[in-house]
């Protein structure tokens, strides 16, 4: 048996750098089966096919001149919110698994 990074392998599945696939290993998108990957540099069986889980897009549900609401997937760091809304700022955080209501202020 065959074995390979399951980040490199993640990537020549999906067409994508290597740093692209670590990056959705370690935010817990990738699963073999039912498994979670966890490792993103663990070897595994070079025939394994991944299912990937798509982010959802961050969607401001309101604002105005003092804050921003957005619905925030599962799976995005309140902080790579905070730097999509610049120069707002997170008035609170949600785990990277949460989803939810996430508010940022202007001012």
């Amino acid at each position: 048996m065959a074995l390979e990074k399951a980040y490199k392998l993640l990537a020549a599945q999906e067409g994508i750098s290597n740093s692209q696939a670590k990056s959705m290993i370690d935010r817990g998108l990738v699963y073999v089966g039912n498994k979670k990957v966890m490792i993103a540099r663990g070897d595994i069986d070079a025939k394994t096919n991944f299912r990937v889980e798509k982010v959802e897009k961050i969607k401001p549900i309101f604002e105005n001149d003092d804050l921003i609401v957005v619905d925030k997937p599962a799976h995005v760091n309140s902080d790579e919110i905070e730097r999509q809304f610049k120069p707002a700022q997170l008035l609170h955080r949600l785990d990277r698994e949460t989803s939810g209501v996430l508010m940022l202020v202007k001012n």
